[in-house]
């Protein structure tokens, strides 16, 4: 992997990841809504391997030094304010930030299936109707 941007410490790192296994320590959690949370993993940040070094030894300055990961602005902060651009994909970007799993993707164009299902009821009312 040489040339090419890593997690902190060499590996790929990615946070507020939740594992099948740690179900049982989410009361109430039922499987159906605790599938999509393993789904799609936190998307990885890709950096050199100068700044992951960097950021390693601000996590050893104690409680007090944040590192933040601002998404939406797409940047690292470091607990000397300096900032560090990041890419990420446009599509997850947009997912994580409006919380939308598979089904509020497709929910965001209800009105659009809902006009289709119309005209096609209307053009072919023989077909079994899905929607009401």
């Amino acid at each position: 992997m040489r040339g090419r941007g890593r997690g902190i410490g060499g590996r790929s790192w990615t946070t507020n990841r939740t594992l099948p296994h740690q179900a049982a320590a989410m009361p109430g959690m039922t499987p159906a809504l605790f599938a999509p949370m393993t789904k799609r993993p936190a998307p990885r940040i890709r950096l050199p391997r100068a700044i992951c070094d960097a950021l390693i030894d601000d996590a050893k300055l104690g409680g007090n030094a944040r590192i933040t990961i601002d998404l939406e602005r797409q940047v690292v902060v470091r607990p000397n304010g300096e900032e560090i651009h990041f890419d990420v994909d446009p599509f997850r970007k947009h997912s994580l930030l409006n919380g939308l799993d598979d089904i509020g993707q497709t929910l965001q164009h209800a009105a659009r299936i809902a006009s289709y299902e119309g005209a096609r009821r209307a053009a072919q009312p023989w077909l079994p109707t899905t929607m009401t």
